[in-house]
């Protein structure tokens, strides 16, 4: 779901939480990865058809109602490129903009840490990430203002004019806030004042930029010429200020209130400025989707021969222990038994890989697959198959 399937206002309802996810993790047996921003919840899967059926509808019943028809469903191929327009900024609300690699970069460390991914899917996200950069470089799809933020920044110097005689208020510390106090930091605003609920955070974030931290009081906001709302509050505040409410839900409400509903359509404008570099980079990314599927096909067989292969290793060394033990009852003990037993099993072994590995490597695709499943069916739970 993102705010082009279900618009910004709804979005807010359908987010979801880790230890959710830690659960149904231990019920299905699929890799997760949640991708969650202000302007999207996407939910990504590996594993089979039947598992991810039963994961949309447990998702249902996390929220007590039909959810999955709200959002669109993607498989296979099309997951692939979507990632990668989403790393991409063809995506964003703000077309081009990078702070969506941030998110999935941390994304992807907080689906590891809650133990719901898996190394098909950080494979997956770790090359979006890749592709990318590559295509804010190729293109110049992330050249000029982009970013809800710099757009929130650009609608108020559009109805202002320039910011630095302003006395302008970032009201929130946390992260959008401390993104805000760059940005016009580096438009060189001098007149900048933080609020924040913790007076210390507000202290830390302004002195940081050599700006001013004022205390929590919504009473003051129409001292500011401009607002910039970053902040949750339990309840709605009506007010004359301008103010430019960045928090989903927005908390502010009144006749000089623009909400990120407004960004959004801000960004619409921007997207149509940008659309002979998106057709670039839509085509760049078509090549690397393609070219994603052989490095996963390596990726896929390159796991699946090292657990052949530590299966065998396994074997190897249960028999030198068999044979130890054998060769210690006949008394036939020596420092150096081992060593030989060793170098000896692993040249056996060496010699009856290395002409598959040689195969292997020269072979066509479905060549190397069928080779695969062969040494598969062979190798079970690290025993060799009866003949």
């Amino acid at each position: 779901m993102s705010y082009k399937t279900i618009g910004l206002k709804e979005l807010e309802h359908y987010s979801l939480r880790y230890d959710a996810f830690k659960m149904i993790s231990n019920l299905i047996p699929l890799e997760l990865y949640l991708l969650q921003t202000c302007n999207r919840v996407e939910v990504y899967a590996f594993g089979s058809e039947e598992d991810f059926q039963a994961l949309l509808n447990l998702l249902n019943d996390l929220h007590g109602k039909d959810v999955v028809h709200k959002g669109t469903v993607l498989k296979g191929r099309e997951v692939v490129r979507h990632a990668f327009e989403v790393a991409s900024g063809l995506d964003s609300l703000a077309i081009g903009e990078y702070e969506i690699l941030r998110q999935m970069k941390e994304a992807l460390e907080s689906s590891k840490k809650a133990g719901i991914s898996g190394p098909n899917l950080e494979f997956l996200i770790t090359e979006a990430i890749k592709v990318g950069r590559r295509v804010r470089i190729a293109t110049g799809i992330s050249k000029g203002k982009v970013g809800t933020y710099v757009l929130a920044v650009e609608e108020a110097k559009e109805r202002l004019g320039d910011l630095k005689g302003r006395k302008v208020l970032v009201l929130g510390a946390g992260e959008i806030g401390s993104k805000l106090a760059l940005i016009l930091y580096n438009e060189g605003v001098k007149g900048v004042f933080v609020m924040n609920r913790t007076f210390e955070k507000a202290k830390a974030l302004a002195t940081k930029y050599g700006f001013k931290a004022v205390p929590f009081d919504f009473s003051r906001l129409e001292e500011f010429d401009v607002v910039f709302s970053a902040i949750d509050y339990p309840q709605k505040i009506r007010t004359n200020a301008f103010v430019i409410d960045l928090g989903v839900p927005s908390v502010f409400e009144g006749p000089r209130t623009i909400t990120l509903a407004d960004i959004e359509r801000r960004g619409i404008l921007e997207r149509t400025k940008r659309m002979s570099e998106a057709y670039e980079a839509s085509k760049l990314i078509e090549k690397y989707v393609n070219e994603f599927f052989v490095k996963f096909r390596r990726f896929t067989d390159g796991r699946a021969l090292g657990v052949i292969m530590t299966r065998v290793e396994d074997l190897r060394r249960r028999e030198v222990e068999r044979a130890l033990r054998e060769l210690a009852k006949r008394g036939l003990e020596d420092n150096h038994v081992r060593e030989i037993l060793d170098k000896m099993t692993m040249s056996l072994i060496k010699k009856i890989f290395d002409p598959f590995f040689k195969a292997y490597y020269t072979s066509t695709e479905r060549e190397k697959e069928l080779m695969l499943e062969i040494v598969k069916k062979v190798l079970t739970n690290g025993n060799v198959s009866s003949p």
